[in-house]
């Protein structure tokens, strides 16, 4: 077959060598070429790079390789989520400072514990956090917060050697170490799951025996407190706290 030609851009010629029509759209920028086993499909493609170059101008061509090949596998990352290109860097634009920030944990765990500080909070829940977070710092300190993922953290508690009751402590305290940091925007959210819950079976409260309790208000004002009441004061009193006897077991308040 002889060579055809066509004048308009994209240009569109027979190629013995492919044995195929090539149609040229490329510019001074970029573009492509692509190659048509008939001629009726390379000049609907071609119509089509017209078209596409009237809508948007010669900047939708202009596109490097290299651009081209992290756009096409940009949008094969974000696919399953159903949005575009320009909503990721939109996203990523808001939230640059945040996905690219540079505290460490325990950076993080030494400004809330300032902050706590200085809020005046109880020595014994200050305590408390400090330890707790602390501990988690000695596995995670020198991490970037952005970085600690959300398995990262419930993996790291499921396997504390604790009960269930103090891995939950763990637990909310961790959840307060991450909210402060979101709120100063070190990370994007807090990185805990359900499953990192722990839970927990409370058991009916154990009784005293009445050895147990005659120890236990011995050592308190309670013998103090009776010689102070009236011979009925005390009697009323006792009934509160009196032996069952049938059983020797101390029977509690009634």
């Amino acid at each position: 077959m002889g060579l055809e030609s066509n004048d308009r851009w994209p240009f569109i010629r027979w190629a013995e060598k492919e044995q195929a029509w090539k149609v040229d759209a490329r510019t001074k920028g970029g573009g492509q070429r692509r190659f048509f086993q008939t001629k009726d499909e390379a000049v609907g493609w071609a119509e089509q790079q017209r078209i596409k170059r009237k809508n948007e101008g010669s900047s939708a061509f202009e596109f490097s390789a290299d651009l081209r090949i992290d756009a096409v596998a940009a949008m094969e990352l974000i696919a399953p989520f159903g949005i575009s290109l320009r909503e990721c860097a939109d996203f990523y634009v808001r939230h640059a400072a945040t996905a690219t920030g540079d505290k460490t944990i325990q950076q993080v765990v030494d400004e809330l514990l300032a902050v706590k500080k200085s809020a005046g909070m109880s020595a014994r829940y200050f305590k408390d956090l400090r330890i707790r977070l602390n501990v988690f710092a000695r596995t995670f300190g020198s991490e970037k917060a952005v970085n600690v993922s959300q398995k990262m953290v419930d993996d790291w508690i499921i396997a504390m050697p604790h009960s269930g009751t103090t891995k939950n402590n763990y637990r909310r305290l961790l959840g307060v170490l991450f909210s402060f940091a979101v709120d100063r925007k070190y990370v994007l959210q807090v990185p805990l799951s359900k499953q990192s819950k722990s839970s927990v079976k409370r058991g009916k409260p154990g009784i005293l025996t009445v050895e147990q309790c005659v120890r236990l208000l011995s050592a308190s004002a309670f013998p103090r407190l009776m010689t102070k009441f009236s011979q009925q004061s005390r009697s009323e009193c006792l009934q509160v706290f009196a032996p069952s006897q049938k059983s020797g077991d101390w029977i509690g308040v009634r």
